[in-house]
């Protein structure tokens, strides 16, 4: 299922269906459970029946690669392994090319690694396909900074 920040399996049951917790000894959960899992991957807001059934929508195959991927780039930041975050970006682009956050990340990442032609086309792409995102001030910063900086190396 989508259910953020948690993998849960859903089957059909009898009654209905049965949410299940894999990675928690298979415990089923119950509507209360959820409705406290889904408020903290949300903030802490107090979620109603509707939101947490749709929190309980079927994840497709291409939902499940990205979130799968996106934990892993995770481990590899945790470790400073910016080689493997840059791959697995790339990967989770081939897959959602249009998450916009991705390819602001995977800028930073290039910057990192000091791609800066790479990180430039990035954030550029990112202002294309976000103009309205709450960082866009700070991106248009980085591309400045970094339209300057090519001026220079040539």
């Amino acid at each position: 299922m989508a259910f953020p920040g948690h993998f849960l399996v859903k089957c059909a049951v009898r009654d209905g269906a049965a949410v299940i917790d894999p990675f928690n000894r298979g415990r089923t959960l119950g509507v209360d459970e959820l409705r406290k899992l889904l408020a903290q991957a949300g903030g802490g807001e107090n979620p109603d029946r509707a939101q947490v059934a749709a929190a309980l929508a079927t994840a497709g195959t291409r939902s499940i690669l990205v979130r799968m991927l996106r934990n892993l780039k995770a481990i590899y930041l945790r470790y400073e392994q910016f080689n493997q975050v840059l791959s697995v970006s790339d990967r989770i682009l081939m897959v959602a090319p249009e998450l916009a956050d991705e390819v602001r990340d995977r800028g930073a990442v290039y910057l990192r690694l000091e791609c800066f032609r790479a990180a430039l086309g990035d954030f550029q792409r990112y202002l294309d396909i976000a103009p309205d995102a709450a960082d866009v001030a700070s991106v248009r910063e980085r591309v400045v900074e970094l339209q300057r900086q090519a001026a220079r190396l040539n």
